[in-house]
């Protein structure tokens, strides 16, 4: 099973980044972690489809971001933004449905 963390922190060594690793530890299993602010997240850049791949090769996704005034953070939130179209499509009610080479992903 591999298993990967999604930082999506300003500060590698900062509390978020810290939890992330701890957590990815205790899993024993392979492991891999992305830092957001290491990517262009724009749509159809290059690196994201270099995230895409990772994505569909993990079984596990955990995502790590801080909140600020309730929300995500900024770089949390532009990855999720600009790859919705990519994991997901929405049916006429506006409910999600992952694509089919996400289907059977787990997320956290």
């Amino acid at each position: 099973m591999k298993i990967i963390g999604i930082a999506g922190c300003y500060k590698r060594d900062g509390i978020t980044g810290k939890m992330l690793n701890e957590v990815l530890k205790g899993t024993q299993q392979e492991t891999e972690t992305i830092f957001l602010l290491d990517y262009d997240l724009a749509p159809n850049s290059k690196d994201q489809q270099k995230l895409l791949e990772k994505l569909k090769a993990a079984d596990v996704w955990i995502l790590a971001a801080p909140t600020y005034f309730g929300g995500l953070s900024g770089i949390m939130k532009s990855f999720l933004d600009a790859l919705r179209a990519q994991i997901l499509r929405f049916d006429k009610k506006g409910d999600p449905h992952p694509l089919p080479t996400f289907k059977d992903k787990h997320y956290l």
